[in-house]
């Protein structure tokens, strides 16, 4: 699908195009809101690496040069409401009720997969142990990237980190160990979260 980025970029930016309002209102931000966001980061842990975004990512971030995890940490931090929208607009409606972290992602993100968009970028994720495989149904094959029939599987693997981070500050997914997500590069069939 041509247009997933775009697609999806607009149920993201319900919790990141909060970044412009928070810069006049870092005054009134409360210590839980920092602690908030430090949690999610550290119990939804992924390192995008070096590299260009694609314009899709650039345009949700406010600024093409503000790191990834800093973006995010400026958009969501003390934005529960945010992301109960962007889990609604997913069609997240049940929150995770398995205690095992990787059992709990799968229950999050099976949910999401079922979503009319997502449906075309990712399958149903597997639980295999300690280990959860999202597969991209959608091709990430330079080839199909250039013509516009696949995505990179950067974004493939944000997608499902800020659905995971968005989750846990609804409070939907309650983990008490962090997992992983993996790193990516074109081509891969699949994102793997561990449990760290």
């Amino acid at each position: 699908m041509k247009n997933f980025d775009e697609t999806f970029a607009k149920a993201v930016a319900l919790i990141l195009k909060e970044q412009e309002e928070k810069k006049g209102d870092d005054k009134k931000k409360s210590p839980a809101s920092d602690s908030q966001v430090s949690n999610a980061t550290k119990m939804v842990v992924w390192k995008p690496g070096s590299g260009g975004w694609s314009e899709i990512i650039r345009g949700l971030k406010s600024e093409a040069s503000v790191p990834y995890e800093q973006a995010i940490s400026k958009s969501l931090a003390g934005r529960s409401s945010s992301a109960m929208s962007l889990m609604l607009k997913l069609g997240v409606e049940k929150a995770a009720t398995n205690k095992n972290p990787i059992a709990a992602a799968e229950e999050i993100l099976a949910q999401a997969v079922k979503n009319k968009t997502m449906s075309q970028v990712y399958g149903t994720p597997r639980a295999s142990g300690s280990r959860l495989t999202v597969p991209f149904v959608m091709s990430t094959k330079p080839e199909d990237i250039d013509e516009g029939d696949g995505i990179k599987a950067r974004n493939a693997a944000a997608f499902i980190h800020l659905t995971l981070i968005g989750a846990y500050n609804a409070k939907m997914l309650q983990i008490s160990q962090s997992i992983k997500l993996s790193g990516v590069d074109d081509g891969d069939e699949s994102l793997i979260i561990t449990v760290t």
